[in-house]
């Protein structure tokens, strides 16, 4: 179309290029056409999948958010547990209070003043120790393990009572025994703590003692009181016989010349009382 050419021989020579370029072009169109055609498959494809990788990335930093959100939680409770922890033994190793934690009538935990109290050499030699052989007298087991069923069973959350324990080398001592339910490590347990009133008890036994010994004395002290007033009538009664005996005549019962001088001497006073 740009150059005129009349002559048939160069019609055809264009004929023959434009024959050519066709059968060379054809293989690159079809390709160049496949081509497009997957390409345009493959954004037909990324119209599905994009949004699928969208979603899923959206969906994946979500958990990851969350993921990191509550091992941030789990830190803060983790350290918050630890200073906590951290507190409790501060705090129970350092009560003059005896502390024993009892899991399945098993010792779990137990302070060093428990050990000093029970004369054990530390706190993880109790923890080596039969509760119910080692520190419970034979008569007092069966309410020991009456209130371990109630505070276990959750029908009492306490209880405080007074009691007999043994120590390591035999010997007994009294308590306050106070007991809560806890629990421990996921599992129901008790913590049992000891107060130790040995002396207070000997010292009301002391005065019981000697308040009865004063009641008796008392009592004494008022019998021998009566027994001398009863003597005290039988004297004054004597001593009016004795008198009555002294001024009348035992046969008469008239006054005897005693009396009569008895009464002279009187009168004789009252004269020279009042002129």
């Amino acid at each position: 179309q740009v150059v005129r050419v009349d002559d048939s021989p160069a019609q055809d020579g264009f004929g023959i290029l434009r024959e050519t370029w066709r059968q060379r072009a054809e293989p690159a169109r079809d390709n160049m056409d496949r081509s497009i055609q997957r390409g345009v498959a493959w954004v037909g494809y990324g119209f599905v999948i994009i949004p699928v990788l969208f979603l899923a990335a959206v969906l994946v930093m979500w958990l990851v958010h969350k993921l990191l959100r509550e091992i941030a939680v789990s830190d803060r409770e983790g350290r918050r547990a630890r200073i906590n922890e951290a507190k409790f033994r501060n705090l129970i190793e350092g009560s003059l209070q005896g502390v024993m934690i009892l899991e399945n009538d098993r010792i779990v935990f137990a302070n060093d003043a428990l050990a000093r109290m029970f004369g054990y050499d530390s706190a993880a030699e109790v923890l080596t120790a039969d509760f119910y052989a080692d520190f419970v007298p034979e008569g007092d087991i069966d309410k020991t393990k009456a209130v371990r069923d109630n505070l276990v069973s959750g029908r009492r959350q306490s209880d405080d009572y007074r009691a007999i324990r043994k120590r390591k080398d035999g010997t007994h001592i009294w308590v306050d025994v106070t007991v809560h339910g806890v629990d421990w490590e996921g599992e129901p347990a008790y913590q049992v703590l000891y107060i130790d009133i040995s002396d207070q008890v000997r010292f009301e036994q002391e005065l019981v003692a000697e308040k009865e010994r004063v009641e008796a004395h008392a009592a004494a002290m008022a019998e021998l009181n009566e027994n001398l007033h009863y003597a005290r009538m039988e004297a004054e009664e004597k001593q009016r016989e004795l008198h009555a005996l002294s001024i009348t005549d035992p046969l008469t019962g008239a006054f005897n010349r005693r009396h009569f001088l008895d009464c002279g001497a009187i009168e004789i006073r009252r004269r020279r009382r009042f002129g």
